[in-house]
């Protein structure tokens, strides 16, 4: 499992997000909702973050691992989100977004973007943050790695992808190998 426990691109497994003026929503992953995912299937996802399985290609959302799920295991509140690598045709990561995944089995060609256009799959700011922070618990297996990933942007934003760096206004990586256990950092 060489690829990432944690994720990319505003993403979080983190409990609470500090900013200067806006904040997130749903920063804390207190609010739950079931999701229509298609052919009768529903998901669970925290209210205004996405995973695999609402990402914007239908038929893989069908067969996608579960790899966020709520937990009782909060540090402060009374749920956190749990991100979880499942190995199946492929390593499919841990992820969750305030913007929208588009998978894909060759790797490479898989992104999580933003789409201004649709008030699911973005989180509006009107001031520029200057700070994030959150807890963290991270238990890695074989090659886990722990990443996460914030980018604040202008339209269309998108990651991982060089051509849409000209719509990026700041950014802001984590990444780490602490096997913190059972202890939140």
């Amino acid at each position: 499992m060489k690829r990432l426990l944690g994720i990319s691109i505003m993403i979080f497994a983190l409990g609470g997000i500090s900013l200067a003026q806006s904040q997130l929503e749903n920063p804390g992953f207190e609010e739950w909702e079931d999701l229509f995912v298609n052919n009768g299937d529903t998901t669970r996802e925290p209210v205004e973050w996405s995973s695999l399985k609402t990402s914007d290609v239908e038929q893989m959302s069908n067969f996608a691992p579960v790899v966020c799920k709520r937990s009782q295991d909060a540090h402060s509140g009374n749920y956190s989100i749990e991100l979880t690598n499942i190995n199946s045709l492929i390593v499919a990561n841990g992820a969750a977004t305030n913007g929208r995944i588009h998978p894909d089995l060759d790797l490479d060609m898989a992104y999580m973007y933003t789409d201004p256009e649709d008030g699911r799959w973005n989180t509006p700011f009107t001031e520029k943050p200057d700070s994030v922070a959150g807890w963290f618990m991270y238990a890695p297996q074989g090659d886990d790695a722990l990443q996460i990933k914030v980018i604040l942007h202008k339209g269309i934003g998108k990651q991982p992808d060089a051509d849409s760096l000209a719509t990026w206004i700041g950014s802001a990586e984590f990444s780490s190998n602490l096997n913190t256990g059972s202890q939140w950092h």
